[in-house]
């Protein structure tokens, strides 16, 4: 499983890559079926511990990314303001290749994501 020092460092690059400044905190839970959470209201990104040691740094910052950003925005859901938002940080082709190895990763370990 990857170091919490680590992946503290990571959650501060994507931080910086994001462009944002507030405050975040970050948890390892066990979930069935999330990858990751971000609890907009309170800065929280919570990653599933239960993938940490499939993934790769690279995979991680994208998850990383893909949550700071739904905090920055003060956005739950996917719509066309996040949408593109990430577009503009990852081009879709390298979104849709770290997606299907992320959700590889997941299957390997019976994360059921949607």
């Amino acid at each position: 499983m990857q170091d919490l020092r680590h992946l503290r460092e990571l959650l501060r690059k994507a931080s910086e890559v994001v462009g944002y400044n507030g405050p975040l905190t970050l948890r390892l839970m066990d979930y069935k079926r999330n990858i990751a959470l971000a609890i907009v209201n309170r800065g929280e990104v919570r990653l599933n511990r239960r993938i940490l040691s499939k993934l790769g740094d690279e995979e991680i910052l994208y998850i990383l990314v893909h949550e700071v950003l739904h905090i920055k925005l003060g956005l739950g859901a996917h719509g066309r303001d996040f949408e593109e938002a990430l577009n503009s940080i990852y081009p879709i082709s390298v979104q849709e290749e770290l997606c299907r190895r992320i959700r590889a990763a997941a299957a390997s370990v019976g994360i059921n994501c949607h």
